[in-house]
């Protein structure tokens, strides 16, 4: 067991003793803090985990074992004036409408923006490089990429969401999508500032840092009074097999 589990709080358990095989655990969900999980809807179907027959369930999102000083991250950020050059996700209608990000590493992303290639096809295979130089982010994503393992790594982005803003809703798709883990690194996660899962929500200190499931519908709700600024890492590592395979 992870040094770094510190509780569990479990609330509502099913005292009748049924048989929980094969109950949808979809329909529970539970919050993460720290790494203490605390169910607030339905029952854990422990029968399920034990039943060999029945394969486990796996949550949109798991803590990785290691943690990152971000504070000279988040000062550089602070004061970055890259947020918003490169405007792809945040158009009217997107579910990333209220956010801006700087795309620090990903594939050439000038033939889309001038019109040479069509956007439909920014998702498609590609090899993806360096496109702003900021030493901190470097350092963290080439940290994390030996942790993991890593044998390549894709996209790196940074995204910030006003304080009382929100990403709806959404899946991401496409050959990236499907291709690399994801990794996400909170630099600045005030209190109230949730990332979410049908299944579950986190709400992480700044420099933890999470795998987590795109394939699955995700959200923010940022109810904190600040930012929230953070990390996603995409990388491809030797010992996890298929992405979002938690």
């Amino acid at each position: 067991m992870s040094a770094l589990m510190k509780s569990y709080q479990i609330d509502g358990m099913d005292s009748s003793g049924a048989n929980l095989n094969g109950f949808d655990i979809f329909k529970r969900k539970f919050i993460v803090s720290g790494f203490g999980f605390k169910f607030v809807s339905g029952s854990w179907p422990f029968n399920c985990l034990r039943d060999k027959s029945t394969k486990p369930f796996k949550p949109s999102a798991c803590r990785v074992d290691i943690n990152f000083d971000v504070d000279k991250l988040l000062s550089e950020l602070e004061s970055c004036e890259h947020f918003g050059d490169v405007r792809l996700r945040n158009c009217s209608g997107s579910p990333h409408g209220q956010m801006t990000d700087i795309w620090v590493r990903y594939q050439d992303l000038a033939p889309f923006l001038s019109g040479e290639r069509p956007m439909h096809e920014i998702v498609d295979k590609h090899d993806s490089e360096w496109l702003y130089d900021i030493p901190e982010v470097n350092r963290i994503a080439d940290k994390l990429y030996e942790h993991v393992n890593g044998v390549q790594m894709g996209a790196v982005l940074i995204t910030k969401l006003p304080a009382g803003g929100k990403i709806e809703p959404h899946t991401d798709s496409g050959w990236h999508a499907a291709n690399y883990d994801k990794y996400f690194i909170p630099i600045k996660n005030e209190v109230g500032a949730n990332f979410c899962w049908d299944d579950m929500e986190i709400k992480p200190d700044a420099g933890e840092c999470w795998k987590f499931n795109n394939g699955r519908t995700h959200w923010v709700n940022n109810d904190s009074s600040s930012e929230r600024i953070a990390m996603i890492i995409c990388i491809r590592s030797g010992d996890t097999g298929v992405a979002n395979e938690i």
